[in-house]
């Protein structure tokens, strides 16, 4: 599985090649005296001069402003944090007062295709598996939903007002007890 921080840094770049800005280096370290002193994740360059930039997946607080800005100053750069939003007042106050650029990018933003469909399933699997827990499907409905019949003892057995369903997850239930039983 993906970290949410690779996944968010891939975007940015994305993000920033798309509106000009050529990416020079990703994950630089930042030695002094032969010492890893930092990283930055991002070193890009507009047309005129590289920008050192730290990426959030998340809200941008003042921590990572001040990392931004020394971390640039380090290389030269041009300190930018990109994130989803301020953690807080005082960091953007900080970034304003210390010259740091920024790009704040909607949440739903960050999440690639595959992100998605893989959380969205983990999810749906879930609510099932709880469902169908608390089912306990008999072979005579299931053989009756087999036929799209609905017999009178589930009407009684799980009401009118949740009916539908009830029905999808016995017929969801039936399937799968049936699958385990050809194990």
């Amino acid at each position: 599985m993906m970290r949410k921080g690779y996944v968010s840094e891939r975007l940015v770049e994305e993000t920033l090649r798309a509106i000009g800005f050529n990416i020079l280096e990703r994950n630089k370290e930042i030695e002094i005296d032969g010492k890893k002193v930092a990283e930055v994740d991002i070193v890009a360059e507009p047309p005129h001069k590289p920008y050192a930039i730290e990426v959030k997946a998340g809200k941008v607080d003042v921590s990572a402003v001040r990392q931004a800005y020394a971390n640039a100053k380090l290389l030269g750069a041009v300190p930018m944090v990109i994130g989803t939003g301020w953690a807080n007042e005082e960091a953007k106050l900080v970034a304003d007062k210390l010259g740091v650029k920024y790009l704040m990018l909607n949440d739903l933003f960050i999440c690639q295709k595959e992100e998605l469909y893989n959380t969205t399933r983990s999810a749906i699997e879930d609510v099932i598996s709880i469902l169908i827990e608390k089912v306990e499907p008999d072979p005579q409905s299931c053989d009756a939903l087999e036929h799209d019949k609905i017999p009178t003892e589930i009407l009684k057995k799980y009401g009118v007002k949740g009916m539908r369903m009830t029905i999808a997850i016995l017929k969801l239930s039936c399937i799968l007890s049936k699958l385990l039983e050809k194990r």
